[in-house]
């Protein structure tokens, strides 16, 4: 550009041009903000509330274990407990990760039963392949301690139960 060129007006229209593109953009990213904060804020209200009722769920399996079964009832209970336990544990992630978001999160270190989180594991693992006459083994080799201190977090991938004649976890 030449000097003589040179037009204030066009230049203060595209300073003009400039302000009001970042103040859109700063619109924006406030929005943005807002709707990941209401998110994070439902998945919090959502997750406590849904805690409550599995609570009872688990209280009342854990009251039918008490009284006297045959052992299909016995089993179906026990299924229903540890499914019941299963869900409280993916909602207490679900409470975990809107608190990482909204910067309210602390690791928190459980000690846990390996013992009965295998026996749990096994449970769950065989009430999903008997249904699709599969069968499911879980075997603890070795001597592994007991108690551990670490936030338990297994997934069974049902997928690979589906399509094995025999599912293992190792």
């Amino acid at each position: 550009m030449k000097p003589e060129d040179f037009k204030p007006d066009d230049l203060f229209t595209q300073i003009e041009g400039l302000v009001e593109t970042v103040d859109a953009e700063r619109r924006l990213r406030e929005r943005a903000e807002a709707a990941d904060r209401a998110k994070s804020d439902l998945l919090s209200v959502v997750s406590h509330e849904l805690r409550t009722p599995m609570g009872a769920v688990i209280s009342m399996s854990e009251l039918l274990l008490n009284g006297p079964l045959d052992p299909t009832q016995r089993r179906y209970a026990e299924t229903l407990q540890q499914s019941a336990r299963s869900l409280l544990t993916v909602l207490n992630d679900i409470l975990d990760y809107s608190r990482l978001e909204a910067g309210r999160f602390e690791l928190d270190r459980a000690v846990f039963d390996l013992h009965e989180l295998v026996k749990s594991v096994g449970s769950e693992l065989q009430a999903r392949t008997r249904e699709k006459s599969i069968e499911g083994v879980v075997n603890v080799e070795g001597d592994p301690p007991r108690h551990l201190a670490k936030r338990p977090a297994i997934e069974i991938d049902q997928s690979t139960a589906e399509a094995q004649q025999r599912a293992y976890i190792r």
